[in-house]
């Protein structure tokens, strides 16, 4: 059963800009990445109109190196004026600029859309803009599809798109939330069983998890939770629930339909047929 998210919500207008700063104990050149977020395309920027998800109270901006080890992180709040936001990156090439938009439910900073920019090159004497789209992530969800009650099943999860926020780059750990009733609202609280740890791959999280003992056919409504890795934590906020980022697959506070399996006492088994011969 496959769960598809809808297209991209909104654009991050990046500016990188120049200065000559040093670091502690020896001069460094750096470049100032100069983050623009709008939640409607600016005047003249030449960019078509995208709106961030109306639900969305805030962006995380993620600016790192894979190699260099560099690694910084800001939060801005989404008002209807834009937001700026000036960081300073040493010169050079091979950065990515992720960014997150989320909103806080239950006690929890839920991601809602996602972006990446790869190979942003800094330099200290130029200008240069970078545009990141976010989008939704989509997640398929695959396994078993019946089960007989006390038995074990499997989900596999392969979250797709939100330009490339993916892996274990991006995710850390993960959760199993299944009910015998529909919990699709946003509003409804995640349901606290049976809190199965998942094992998070590159592409992919896969669950084995027991499913209930019931005596007549019941539908289970599945989602997992998904916690962000320890570099998207921002724990300079005085919002404690903000700190960690977290995201729901699939999705329902982007309109994606719960997983569903089945539980049924009458599956497997032997069939005996008696017949007479005359």
């Amino acid at each position: 059963m496959r769960s598809c998210s809808r297209a991209m919500f909104f654009i991050l207008v990046l500016f990188l800009g120049g200065c000559v700063q040093p670091w502690v104990g020896s001069l460094q050149e750096q470049g100032v990445i100069q983050i623009v977020v709008h939640r409607t395309d600016a005047e003249g920027t030449g960019i078509r109109p995208m709106t961030i998800p109306s639900k969305a109270d805030y962006v995380r901006i993620r600016v790192w190196h894979p190699e260099s080890g560099f690694d910084t992180l800001r939060t801005a709040s989404l008002g209807e004026s834009p937001s700026i936001m000036d960081i300073q990156v040493p010169e050079g090439t091979g950065y990515r600029v992720d960014a997150v938009a989320y909103y806080v439910r239950d006690g929890r900073a839920l991601a809602l859309t996602g972006g990446r920019s790869n190979n942003v090159q800094v330099m200290a004497d130029a200008l240069t803009e970078v545009q990141l789209a976010l989008h939704p992530w989509a997640t398929s969800v695959d396994g078993t599809e019946t089960v007989k009650p006390s038995n074990l099943y499997e989900v596999e999860m392969t979250p797709s798109d939100a330009a490339g926020l993916l892996s274990r780059e991006t995710f850390r750990s993960a959760t199993l939330h299944v009910a015998t009733t529909q919990f699709d609202d946003p509003d409804d609280p995640l349901p606290a069983y049976p809190g199965t740890q998942g094992v998070v791959f590159d592409h992919r999280i896969v669950f084995a998890s027991t499913a209930p003992d019931v005596t007549e056919e019941t539908t289970l409504f599945v989602t997992a939770l998904v916690e962000f890795v320890e570099n998207w934590k921002d724990t300079n906020l005085n919002d404690r629930s903000q700190h960690v980022l977290y995201i729901e697959m699939p999705n329902r506070h982007m309109g994606e339909p719960l997983h569903e399996l089945v539980v049924d006492p009458t599956v497997g088994g032997i069939i005996v047929e008696i017949s007479s011969d005359r």
